[in-house]
């Protein structure tokens, strides 16, 4: 069995997006009242300040806009096609390769795995052919790691910081 990831990235959708008519297509489209409720938290009600040479500007309401890294929608909204990426999942080791592997046709645009790359980027989780996550496993225990000796060279035991504080 073959499962595959296609994953697009929204020009602008952060910037641009009203939180009202985001809502109100989230309802349109049938979307369950609680998680329409938990985005609308999310997305409305946000303000900003500014810290200028130790100044801080009053609170001000942002209208428009999400923060970085939520959902964006169709509405006057183009996709980035340099940002396309496809990975296929398979315990098959015909299925590996990515020179191989079928490629996604999205009007003028194909999209195909990325042959150099053996993982997909996707919300902060690689994901490999397999499943396994080895990639983002080593790449967590990598900085996990670095944290750690951080810490160590923090506590020496003759310029270091006291242990109760680390």
């Amino acid at each position: 069995m073959t499962a595959s990831l296609l994953t697009l990235d929204v020009k602008g959708a952060f910037d641009a997006m009203l939180p009202g008519r985001l809502i109100r297509r989230l309802r349109e489209q049938g979307w369950p009242t609680n998680l329409v409720l938990w985005i609308a938290s999310f997305a409305t009600g946000r303000s900003v300040q500014i810290r200028l040479n130790g100044e801080i500007s009053p609170s001000t309401e942002i209208a428009c806009g999400l923060p970085q890294g939520s959902p964006g929608a169709a509405e006057g909204i183009t996709f980035a096609p340099d940002k396309y990426k496809l990975l296929h999942f398979s315990r098959h080791k015909v299925d590996q390769d990515p020179t191989y592997t079928p490629s996604v046709k999205a009007g003028s645009i194909t999209i195909s795995e990325n042959t150099k790359r053996l993982y997909l980027r996707w919300l902060g989780i690689l994901f490999d052919k397999k499943l396994t996550f080895k990639w983002h496993v080593g790449e967590t225990a990598s900085k996990g790691l670095t944290v750690a000796n951080a810490l160590r060279s923090l506590g020496n035991t003759i310029r270091g910081v006291k242990p109760h504080l680390l």
